[in-house]
């Protein structure tokens, strides 16, 4: 039902996870354990041999994800809040299964090394425009007619249609 703060704090070899929600705890949004790097822990200045997740709110905060990490599966989250995986940029493939019911503003923003983005939802809700803000990547995989594939159209984004048999 949650994950506490620094769970994973120097599990620096990790290449892949496979969580059920975003941060501290299922739907949580608009703190700074709402963010992906929570799990990994605090720390107060930036450093060159991991990742730093910052959560833009009144105050600043770096999380130490480790560079090895390149793959991350989400099995159970309703809402991948403001900011969920920004600036993690060592991330390649990202995968939110079915359950997921809305995504936030600047949840997958500056994140320059993603390739893939695999939404399996069928009408996940975007907040807006930001949700993929300053973000290159290769291709947005969905089922065909969902809220996915209208996102992706919308925005000239790259986009595979997922076999819902599959899913």
């Amino acid at each position: 039902t949650s994950i506490s703060s620094s769970a994973f704090y120097s599990c620096d070899s990790l290449t892949e996870m496979t969580l059920p929600f975003v941060g501290a705890e299922r739907g949580n949004s608009g703190t700074y354990s709402s963010v992906f790097g929570y799990i990994f822990g605090y720390v107060t200045s930036k450093k060159t041999d991991y990742t730093q997740q910052y959560y833009a709110s009144s105050s600043y905060a770096y999380y130490r994800i480790p560079l090895s990490l390149k793959k991350v599966t989400i099995t159970d989250e309703t809402f991948v809040g403001y900011g969920a995986f920004y600036g993690c940029t060592n991330i390649s493939d990202i995968i939110i299964e079915s359950g997921v019911k809305a995504i936030g503003s600047y949840a997958f923003a500056y994140h320059y090394n993603l390739l893939n983005v695999t939404i399996k939802g069928e009408s996940p809700k975007f907040a807006d425009s930001m949700v993929f803000y300053e973000t290159d990547f290769a291709t947005l995989y969905g089922y065909e007619g969902s809220t996915v594939e209208e996102y992706a159209k919308k925005r000239s984004i790259d986009f595979e249609i997922l076999d819902q048999a599959e899913g």
